[in-house]
């Protein structure tokens, strides 16, 4: 039989044999009945019958079972089709590849032939046998980004129209120059491989060499710990001062070891020290207790382990570039090359004095809904950031044809001169109709007014649309300035089109280099003594200067320097918004004085910052100058410049050069927020990319992060391009860390697929149909499964190497989304087993979002000398609503401790429950400090950040007695609701069972008046810092996470922390809180009891 097919361009003869498969060829898709990846449409013995078509046009069928990885699968292929026709003119096996129908009807080749027929989801029973190119390594190596980044393809092409292909490919050829030269050369120096190994294992080190004085009682002044001799196997117990460093550690344990066994003294300088069961490493001249391994073993009470290893085993040069710690010179020279930009061909901006102004012309595609009218209008506005810099304009209503069709044919004209648009600036579109009488936003659209090289857009443009969304509020709803310039990709969108004029200038029209922006603000500064000036002098306190305000006679007096002080001592948070024009101008006007007073006010450069006139490029100017010489802001303050708010290009840049003075260990807690902060950009090209670039590729932990943080939002079509070449940019700069993500990546589309068959033996076990509903283990022990999961690193962290998974232990558990529980032995022999837990159906990003908050709230504590014991356990977001969790050991909820307490309910039963684990008197003192400690941490920390859903089984206990919180699927003050009664009424858990613990079994009731102050303690020193933890709310506006798409929804924290009040006021209703959940704890128990009987 033959057949002659066509699909997506390519033509397939083939000569079938034997046909095991029916086909419909409709529109030129390829459609089947079922979906082959389906497990029930194998046989019993778990095989699939496939037809495989051979270049030499023959047909081959083979009965293959779905397992199998399809190299072992060519091979056997090869051996049938020698008994076939034409077998003599293939070459051998190893020169082909498959290519493959996907269910979503795409052509793809197979990247990985270690994987099974199962996992490539195949839309009919066939494979083709196709010749691999000559280049078939750089071929690969793109497959395999492409593959990482998660788009395949003709979607990944589709995706690229929202860009310019001018832009993206300048930006790929830039940021490849950027990474290769600036970053990666230096690395090429390291003829030791040092380098490269503090890039794949840097130090994880604390802020501080402190303690804190409850952690400090525990170690006075030494450290008892075990060091194990990998040459030999002897194990060393040392008592060292908390002040030695690793080196002076590697030292004494080699004069132990020669001591012992009568060897000529190693060279110390061979060895390094490794955590045991951790790719962890201590290296350096920092004192221990600054290593975060050996504080929490401080703080665990247990003593540090670590293996003495010979650096030649653990260090290992690298072939391909590898970043260098000295490339920050050459980042910062390429600062200083921005400033030497050469002289551009056409005309300033500032040279053109009109109104700027646009000529709409028709819009298609055009969707009203049916309970709307057919007439449509388009709201036009010029913003920079949030701020309309003009009157928003609005066309006359126009009727829609039955095809989507309307035409404008309008001028519109807006009240800012062309000379003064920022070079940030968008022009903003929203397109409306009327559902009733209210405004209905249909659509809207973003477009940066200057292009990617600087020049203002010009000509006959078209803009694809976006579709409303449930992030736009009410208020947002004649444009939506905050949205992507990217274009929609989608073809079946609407779109307008319409022109930006010449302004009578032939060539283009440019935005002016930093150079001439100085220049700009040095011929128009304000004559010394005038306000505004940098030598403006203070007026007697007794004497009124004559001179009005903007003259050279005028001085400030006392009371307006009261006025300013009082301006910039209230809570930035009510007050910056609400600024008038008065308080804007005298801030203006009293700038320098403002910088002077820097280190009383650090905030103050955003009150700067809001009262600029935007729509004034001589003012602006002025900005530019005034902030080269603006002192270092701390991380809180440098944050908030990269928020929307602040779209201008050199404050975006300064802010990155301050963050740079971060330490990677902190810089790691705000990546989620810098990820978010690169939709804010107009361009692909920018300092925020370069800076996370670079910082990725001198810390793997960091890009490890950074890769995983793109990658989960790449179904976002806003970001696909943004996103996805940031990915394709780190990788070809970094191809080890590939292949390890690589393998990651496999055993996530594994995990994916076991969830899909689980499904459906679910359901099929509902209907009767089946009586096995956990296939789990089963498929666990299929040989191409077995094989995928031995010797990967941890997706969570590279710090944990997984071995040989351990399929007995691995299970279905009982939660809603029925996520996978997964065991692996640890790949260091001394090392415990390794748990996570994969989770599919979920979006995991709210979970991520608030165990990095507890991270922050965590370190803001001890920088104050308060460690109250938070276990913001790893989490991680791999894709669109999935994601692996780290699994605490030797834990339980505290449903679990009930149940086996049996009466439960009772007030003991936790404190039962931990004696029976610290069956010493020491042991459980020190486990009811640490209940204490970590009951105050998480009862203020869950408190402010407004947790929700809190039961017996989304709290947790250690056997040490650490209490934390897990599950948060409700924040920010969103409580769960049954018939629309709120069950939860407490505003924190604080249940008798925990009194009775804190209290030491009432044998200590002084105990809880100390957990008392300590709650009171922690809450001030959050509410002190309340505007970084806002900030990063905010920065994550543009998450898409439900429960946070609007500024409204952080009022709940700025209320939890009384910013309009004084810290009195705020610390009396904390106590009225506390005092409300203590005395409505029967609440809770009572639903917890409820919670058992339905679990």
């Amino acid at each position: 039989m033959r057949y002659i097919i066509t699909i997506e361009g390519f033509q397939l003869t083939a000569i079938c044999y034997h046909s095991t498969y029916r086909l419909n060829v409709l529109s030129g898709w390829l459609n089947v009945d079922d979906s082959l990846h389906e497990l029930q449409t194998a046989n019993d013995l778990g095989q699939l019958d496939i037809d495989f078509l051979l270049p030499n046009g023959i047909c081959v069928p083979l009965q293959v079972d779905i397992d199998r990885p399809l190299d072992q699968i060519k091979q056997e292929l090869w051996k049938q089709a020698a008994n076939y026709p034409l077998f003599q003119q293939l070459a051998t096996f190893d020169k082909y590849g498959f290519l493959y129908i996907s269910s979503e009807g795409l052509k793809e080749d197979v990247m990985d032939e270690s994987v099974g027929i199962a996992e490539l989801r195949l839309a009919a029973s066939f494979l083709k046998v196709v010749e691999k190119p000559a280049d078939d390594k750089r071929k690969t190596i793109d497959r395999q980004i492409n593959s990482l980044i998660g788009m395949k393809g003709s979607n990944y092409i589709q995706a690229q129209h929202s860009v310019s292909k001018a832009e993206i490919s300048e930006f790929r050829q830039k940021m490849t120059t950027y990474c290769n030269n600036d970053i990666l050369k230096q690395a090429n120096q390291d003829p030791t491989g040092l380098v490269y190994f503090e890039y794949k294992h840097p130090c994880r080190l604390r802020s501080t060499r402190d303690l804190p004085p409850d952690v400090e009682n525990f170690v006075i002044n030494h450290i008892v710990l075990t060091v194990i001799v990998e040459e030999i196997g002897a194990s060393y117990k040392l008592k060292v001062n908390k002040m030695s460093t690793p080196d002076e550690l590697v030292k004494m344990t080699v004069d132990k070891w020669s001591s012992k066994s009568g060897l000529k003294t190693k060279d110390c300088n061979d060895y390094i020290l490794q955590v045991l069961g951790m790719k962890d490493f201590l290296y350096g001249d920092n004192p221990l207790v600054m290593f975060k391994y050996v504080y929490s073993c401080i703080v665990k009470n247990t003593a540090p382990e670590f293996w003495l290893k010979t650096k030649s085993s653990v260090v290992e040069k690298q072939e391909v570039s590898q970043p260098h710690k000295s490339s920050r010179s050459s980042f910062q020279e390429e600062r200083r090359n921005t400033v030497r930009s050469e002289k551009r061909s056409g005309h300033c901006v500032w040279d053109i004095h009109n109104n700027f102004y646009i000529t709409l012309h028709t819009a298609c595609n055009v969707q009203v809904p049916e309970n709307c009218r057919s007439l449509v209008r388009l709201c036009v506005g010029v913003f920079h950031g949030p701020d309309p810099l003009c009157s928003i304009q609005e066309t006359k209503e126009v009727s829609v044809s039955q095809d989507g069709l309307c035409s404008f044919n309008d001028c519109i004209n807006f009240d800012i001169k062309v000379q003064d648009l920022p070079q940030m600036s968008r022009l903003c579109f929203g397109l409306h109709s009327k559902k009733g009488k209210e405004p209905l936003l249909l659509a809207w659209a973003n477009i940066p007014i200057f292009d990617y090289k600087s020049n203002l857009q010009k000509g006959k443009l078209k803009l694809p649309l976006w579709p409303r969304s449930e992030l736009i509020q009410q208020e947002e709803s004649y444009c939506f300035p905050v949205g992507t310039v990217a274009t929609n990709p989608q073809g079946d969108c609407s779109m307008i089109e319409f022109s930006v004029p010449d302004f009578t200038k032939k060539g283009s029209i440019y935005y002016p280099p930093i150079e001439k922006v100085l220049q700009c603000a040095s011929d128009h500064m304000e004559e010394p003594g005038k306000c505004g000036s940098p030598v403006l002098e203070l007026a007697s306190t007794h004497i009124e200067v004559p001179g009005m305000p903007g003259s050279t006679t005028w001085r400030p007096n006392k009371n307006i320097v009261q006025q300013l002080d009082s301006i910039l001592k209230a809570n930035q948070y009510t007050v910056i918004q609400m600024l008038d024009e008065q308080q804007k101008q005298l801030i203006w006007w009293m700038r320098y004085d403002i910088r002077d007073k820097f280190h009383e006010f650090p905030h103050a450069l955003l009150y700067v910052l809001y009262s600029v006139s935007w729509d004034n490029h001589i003012e602006v100017s002025k900005m530019q100058a005034l902030l080269q010489t603006w002192p270092t802001l701390e991380a809180d303050q440098a944050l908030t410049l990269l928020d929307f708010t602040f779209p201008d290009k050199y404050v975006r840049k300064k802010a990155t050069e301050w963050l740079d003075e971060l330490t990677d260990e902190e810089l790691a807690q705000y990546l989620l927020q810098l990820v978010q902060a690169l939709k804010y950009e107009n361009y692909l090209n920018c300092d925020l990319v370069k800076f996370l670039l670079r910082k990725a590729l001198q810390n793997r932990n960091i890009g490890h992060k950074l890769f995983w943080l793109l990658k989960s939002d790449m179904h976002d079509p806003s970001v696909t391009v943004q996103y996805g070449l940031i990915i394709e940019i780190y990788l070809k700069a970094n191809p080890s860390h590939m292949s390890i993500l690589d393998r990651q990546q496999i055993i996530l589309q594994k995990l994916k697929s076991i969830t899909e068959i689980h499904t459906k033996a679910t359901n099929l076990k509902k209907k009767g149909k089946e009586k096995d509903d956990s296939p789990l283990q089963k498929v666990m022990q299929m040989g191409a499964y077995k094989e995928a999961f031995c010797n990967i690193y941890s997706p969570i962290t590279l710090m944990y190497k997984l071995d040989k998974i351990v399929e007995k232990s691995c299970k279905v558990m009982d939660s809603k989304k029925k996520p996978f529980w997964l065991e692996w032995t640890n790949a260091d022999e001394k090392g415990q087993n390794i748990q996570l837990i994969y989770k599919c159906g979920d979006d995991l990003r709210q979970d991520m979002l608030t165990l990095q908050i507890l991270e922050v709230m965590d370190t803001i504590w001890q920088s104050e000398g308060y460690d109250l014991r938070l276990n913001p356990y790893g989490c991680v977001a791999t894709g669109n609503e999935e994601g692996m969790i780290e699994v605490v050991q030797k834990s339980l909820t505290l449903a679990g401790i009930q149940k086996w307490r049996k009466q439960g309910l009772d007030k003991n039963s936790l404190y039962d429950w931990l004696k029976h684990k610290n069956p010493s008197e020491h042991s459980l003192q020190r486990a009811v400090e640490e209940f204490k400690l970590s009951c105050a941490g998480y009862a203020v920390a869950t408190y402010i950040l407004g947790v929700g859903d809190r039961h017996n089984d989304n709290i947790m206990m250690k056997e040490t007695g650490q209490l934390f919180h897990i599950d948060f699927g409700h924040f920010l003050g969103n409580k769960k609701t049954k018939f629309n009664i709120r069950r939860e009424r407490v505003p924190f858990i604080l249940t008798s069972h925990f009194e009775y613990v804190i209290k030491d079994g009432e044998k200590k009731p002084q105990n809880f008046h100390d957990f008392k102050d300590i709650c009171e303690r922690a809450y001030l020193i959050i509410r002190s810092r309340a505007p970084l933890l806002i900030q990063l709310f905010m920065m994550m506006l543009s998450s898409g996470i439900p429960q946070l798409n609007n500024v409204s929804d952080i009022d709940y924290i700025k209320e939890v922390l009384a910013l309009n009040s004084t810290q009195d006021e705020a610390l009396e209703k904390f106590r009225k809180k506390f005092k409300e959940a203590q005395d409505n704890s029967w609440s809770t128990t009572v639903n917890w009891w409820f919670h058992m009987r339905a679990h």
